[in-house]
C-alpha cells in the first residue's frame, strides 16, 4: 500500500484486516517493504549504462496482509537518467489488493524555498486528516513553473491524461539545473510533501491514492500468478 491506511484497518472481499507493520498517529504508513532487505540479482556496468536488479519475497509476515508476492526492482542508469522498473508477482492462491509507490526526497543544494516547481495536474484529491475524502478538487497551483517559496504541501495530485513528459520538474533557476520526473501511466498520482526543515522535497509516484485499500481510488487487484508492472524515470539536466 502507499502512504497510509486509516486506523491500519481495511476490508477486502468481505474480510477485515488490521496491519501491524508500522503505524504513526493511528494510521499504517510506508507500506510493507520499506525497511526490508532485498537480494541483488542481475547486474551489469558498461561505459554507457549500468543496471542492477533487486528482489524480495514477501511471505505474509504481517497478519494484516496475508497475500504473498515477489517484488523485483530494476534500476537502470544511462547518461543523466535513472529508470526505476518494478514488477509485483502474486505468488499466492488468492487475488490480492495492491498499490505501489516511491517516497524519494530531492534536493538541489539549497532550501526548497529558492527552487521552482511545475507539474501537470489540474485535479487534486481532497484530504481530511491526510486521508482522501473521494472528492477531486480543481488545481491551478504549480501548473506553470513557479517559485516554491513558503508553500507547504502534503497533497495528492492527479496527473493529467494523456501523460505529459516530464510530468514534474524541480528547478534551480540560479544554477540552471533541473530534475525531471517522467512516470508511465502506471503511476497516475503525484504525491508532494514539503518537510518542515525545507532542505528537500518529496515527489512521490503512486499507482493509487493513500488509503485506497479502503477508498478504492486506483486500487489494483492482482490475480494469482499475475504480474503488475510500474515504471518511472528521473533525469537531471542543465537548461
Amino acid at each position: 500500500f502507499v502512504c497510509r491506511i486509516q486506523d491500519a484497518r481495511y476490508t477486502y472481499k468481505g474480510k477485515d484486516y488490521t496491519l501491524g507493520k508500522f503505524t504513526m498517529n493511528g494510521s499504517a504508513i510506508h507500506g510493507l517493504v520499506f525497511d526490508e532487505t532485498f537480494e541483488v540479482g542481475a547486474s551489469e556496468a558498461g561505459p554507457n549504462q549500468a543496471m542492477v536488479e533487486l528482489r524480495y519475497a514477501y511471505i505474509s509476515s504481517d497478519a494484516g496482509y496475508p497475500f504473498p508476492f515477489e517484488c523485483l526492482v530494476k534500476y537502470t542508469l544511462k547518461g543523466s537518467s535513472i529508470s526505476l522498473d518494478t514488477e509485483i508477482l502474486n505468488t499466492g492462491k488468492e487475488t490480492m489488493p495492491l498499490a505501489d509507490g516511491w517516497h524519494p526526497y530531492f534536493q538541489l543544494g539549497k532550501p526548497i524555498d529558492e527552487l521552482e516547481l511545475q507539474f501537470h495536474a489540474h485535479q487534486m484529491l481532497e484530504f481530511k486528516h491526510l486521508i482522501p475524502t473521494g472528492v477531486e478538487l480543481p488545481n491551478q497551483q504549480f501548473t506553470h513553473m513557479e517559485k516554491i517559496g513558503a508553500t507547504e504541501l502534503d497533497n495528492s495530485f492527479v496527473l493529467d491524461r494523456p501523460t505529459t513528459s516530464p510530468a514534474c520538474i524541480l528547478r534551480d533557476p540560479s544554477a540552471r539545473v533541473q530534475i525531471e520526473i517522467s512516470p508511465e501511466a502506471s503511476y497516475p498520482i503525484l504525491q508532494i510533501y514539503t518537510p518542515p526543515h525545507r532542505r528537500s522535497i518529496a515527489l512521490e509516484n503512486l499507482s493509487g491514492a493513500p488509503d485506497n485499500f479502503n477508498n478504492g481510488i486506483g486500487l489494483l487487484e492482482l490475480a494469482p500468478g499475475a504480474v503488475a508492472t510500474f515504471s518511472t524515470t528521473y533525469t537531471v539536466r542543465a537548461y
